[in-house]
């Protein structure tokens, strides 16, 4: 916030310059910044607003903080010219602050002479954003992998609702594996092959989620909160039929509705699904010349098959063979 008071008397004759957030001015459970210019101090209001917390120096890196905000001095900035001094204010307010305040400044000269509190607008504490924070693995190749989602709120893990994982295809969702957990019901959900969310399943105890593209093992899912992070652990096997290179994302949402929007946290590699031989025929008989017929299959398709191979030797030996 930039703070801008005038004197015409210069500059030099301004002592200090005042910020205040809160339902009125001057009352407690603020957050009430004052600059005093001519000391090049700081001092933040307690919370009872019966005494100051500080000074503290700018560019020092002190954080003054209170109940309702903190100010990191490292990003105070002061510039005075000509009749004006301008401060610059980096202010984040607490989650216990959430709601619409009102915005008062307040200016005092070096004879003692003050502006009183002029409001100046209003400003409003949204609650924080969920912040997706990693996935483990980010990357790799298997069929099967226990994905590590962790979610940071700065209200504290409780302050979060949900953790979604979307694996798909870069640029395409025409197939995708969707599971989520729902931290409040303590529960999981998988996207159905239709777009619906299916479940729930229990933490646990739960049944296998599945859709066309991947299932989710409920019995193997984990989730811990602690401090500021949620994480949960996704033991997820993707089919066949899903082979290819997957985007990874994350979407995480708060008990207050706010939302993280979907981050590409990786890329993983869900490998071709393995051809089965399923016959010879014939299989067993005695003659010099036989036509043999193999079959053999794969999930992804015939035109994954690139060889199929028939080995013809005495048992036990390999001395000679076809």
């Amino acid at each position: 916030f930039q703070a801008v008071a005038s004197d015409a008397a210069g500059y030099a004759d301004l002592a200090s310059v005042e910020l205040l957030f809160g339902a009125s001015a001057n009352q407690p459970n603020s957050c009430d910044l004052k600059y005093d210019r001519t000391v090049n101090r700081l001092w933040l209001q307690n919370d009872a607003g019966t005494s100051l917390i500080g000074p503290g120096i700018p560019g020092s890196g002190t954080v003054l903080s209170n109940s309702q905000c903190s100010l990191n001095m490292a990003g105070l900035v002061v510039v005075a010219s000509g009749t004006v001094l301008t401060v610059t204010f980096p202010v984040t307010f607490t989650t216990a602050f959430i709601g619409q305040r009102n915005v008062y400044l307040s200016a005092a000269n070096v004879g003692g002479d003050t502006s009183g509190y002029q409001a100046r607008g209003t400003w409003t504490v949204t609650p924080p954003i969920p912040i997706p924070v990693s996935v483990t693995p980010s990357s790799g190749s298997a069929a099967t992998a226990s994905f590590q989602a962790i979610v940071s709120d700065l209200a504290g893990f409780a302050g979060i609702a949900s953790i979604e994982l979307l694996f798909h295809a870069p640029g395409s969702m025409a197939t995708y594996c969707d599971v989520k957990y729902d931290r409040l019901g303590n529960r999981f959900w998988i996207v159905n092959d239709a777009g619906l969310w299916a479940g729930p399943s229990n933490y646990g105890t739960g049944t296998p989620l599945s859709n066309s593209q991947c299932t989710l093992t409920v019995t193997s899912a984990t989730a811990l909160g602690a401090g500021n992070n949620l994480t949960v652990t996704f033991p997820v096997t993707f089919t066949s039929s899903f082979s290819g290179v997957k985007q990874i994302d994350m979407y995480a949402v708060s008990t207050t509705g706010q939302f993280s929007g979907y981050q590409t946290m990786g890329w993983w590699t869900v490998p071709t699904g393995l051809p089965v031989p399923v016959s010879l025929s014939p299989s067993s008989g005695n003659t010099a010349t036989a036509t043999f017929q193999a079959v053999v299959s794969i999930p992804a398709g015939f035109a994954n098959l690139a060889s199929i191979e028939l080995l013809f030797h005495a048992p036990g030996s390999m001395a000679t063979y076809c």
